[in-house]
């Protein structure tokens, strides 16, 4: 992480969002932008082109004009990298990506969470958690659902700073904590 990212990574995707609040369409910017770093991600070579000193811009907006029909870029994204590519910032795309996100999550009144379950839940009890911890947070929880065995049963959820574990393993390790210091 450069030390310059979080100043860098706000002020385009503040710009972003601007943009979003004049013509419409933020969730659509989102996925753009998301589909674009994700491809950098995962095709490492083209990550590596976006960012060689080796290219002029010209040839990176040529590029990005030949890949936006492949990454389903509207004019308004293509003219947004555009602009990162002319002032060299687009190493900064994934983190822009992750500030405008959470900008917009901000604006929409939801918050992103982790659950974890000891196995996999359906998609009722997926509703069952999420329609849960919408209740207890007042905001729309988006989740993201992982598997921890480790857990032996039940659910603990992340989301924010604040973490709820009602599984069995939380409550072995509070019970532990609570026999030791009956001994101390």
């Amino acid at each position: 992480m450069k030390a310059d990212e979080g100043i860098v990574a706000r002020r385009y995707a503040r710009a972003l969002m601007l943009f979003g609040d004049e013509h419409g369409n933020h969730e659509g910017l989102l996925e753009q932008l998301g589909t674009l770093a994700d491809t950098l991600v995962q095709v490492p070579v083209m990550e590596s082109v976006f960012h060689s000193p080796l290219l002029s811009k010209k040839q990176k907006s040529e590029l990005l004009d030949g890949l936006k029909g492949t990454l389903k870029m509207g004019d308004a994204m293509v003219s947004f990298v555009n602009v990162l590519i002319q002032k060299g910032r687009t190493e900064y795309i994934g983190a822009i990506r992750l500030t405008f996100e959470r900008l917009l999550d901000e604006k929409k009144g939801r918050v992103r969470g982790t659950v974890e379950t000891a196995s996999a839940v359906n998609p009722i009890q997926q509703r069952e958690i999420l329609l849960a911890l919408s209740k207890r947070f007042g905001k729309e929880v988006i989740p993201e659902f992982e598997v921890n065995e480790d857990l032996l049963a039940g659910v603990r959820a992340r989301v924010g700073n604040t973490l709820l574990d009602s599984s069995l393993r939380g409550k072995l390790d509070e019970l532990r904590e609570q026999l030791k210091s009956l001994s101390e």
